[in-house]
């Protein structure tokens, strides 16, 4: 499953999901085609990440060899629970030289319904609905207890078109293993 949260200058961003891009595509209104380039950040500089999550995640980025990137952000949890957002001058310059960022999309497995307990599973996401850049989890695979594991992909303001390109790159590779459709 695809998950898209376009351009926004609101903490609550509009979102939608779909198994197919070019359903993103249709959604979004872009009929364009890109070829973007991509930087890769395990940890955004702050997050614990588990060690599969990121093999598996990285995995799934090769189809759109991304170059390693030595990004340290600041933790937005301040931010988030402040209720501030706003540009990111960090991404914004970062933005200047390569049309995506990669993460994995969360820095753990799946929890239960209990809830995560004290790990927070958006802390590679948050900092992007706070400066509102578009982002996308495509999914990246599964890990060892068969639980899935996405990749998250990180564009410019109003890019959209590249974050629809990396889902196409990545659901195409034989790199990536996804859940049968119809199940």
């Amino acid at each position: 499953m695809l998950g898209l949260k376009t351009t926004s200058s609101e903490r609550a961003a509009v979102g939608v999901f779909t198994r197919d891009p070019e359903l993103l595509a249709i959604y979004t209104g872009t009929s364009e085609v890109s070829s973007p380039t991509a930087v890769w950040s395990t940890d955004l500089g702050f997050a614990a990440v588990d060690a599969e999550q990121a093999e598996i995640a990285w995995r799934a980025a090769s189809a759109l060899r991304p170059q390693p990137v030595d990004l340290v952000l600041p933790d937005p949890a301040e931010d988030w629970f402040a209720g501030r957002c706003g540009p990111n001058l960090l991404l914004d310059k970062l933005f200047e030289s390569t049309d995506l960022l990669l993460t994995p999309t969360t820095p753990g497995p799946p929890h239960g319904h209990d809830g995560p307990g004290s790990r927070i599973n958006t802390s590679l996401t948050w900092a992007f609905n706070l400066s509102g850049h578009p982002a996308i989890s495509i999914p990246a695979g599964f890990d060892s207890e068969g639980l899935p594991v996405g990749l998250q992909a990180i564009a410019r303001h109003g890019r959209e078109a590249d974050l629809i390109a990396a889902a196409r790159a990545v659901l195409t590779s034989s790199a990536v293993e996804v859940a049968p459709w119809p199940p």
